[in-house]
């Protein structure tokens, strides 16, 4: 699909006018592509930073139970990074 896609692309970039409406259609979506490559990128990156900070928390004791957990009968886990996810899905 992506083959016919690149294609179709290719021959609408060399047959068509600057001023073409699908011209303009096709530059949109491939900008919109390459901010969604940048998006996916950055959130890969994230999540890494995310389960390094989660590792190096847990490694110094701020994991559940350690110096750092929530007092007991909060209702919460203790582990901040893991109530923020779940506070962000709706979840409890």
């Amino acid at each position: 699909m992506i083959e016919e896609i690149n294609l179709a692309s290719a021959k609408i970039s060399k047959t068509s006018r600057p001023d073409d409406p699908l011209s303009h259609i096709v530059r949109i979506l491939n900008s919109h592509l390459a901010q969604l490559q940048q998006i996916d990128a950055g959130a890969t990156s994230l999540a890494a930073k995310v389960e390094a900070a989660k590792s190096e928390g847990a490694r110094i004791g701020l994991g559940r139970g350690g110096a750092g957990a929530m007092a007991v009968g909060s209702g919460l886990g203790g582990d901040a990074a893991d109530d923020f996810y779940r506070s962000y899905l709706g979840r409890k």
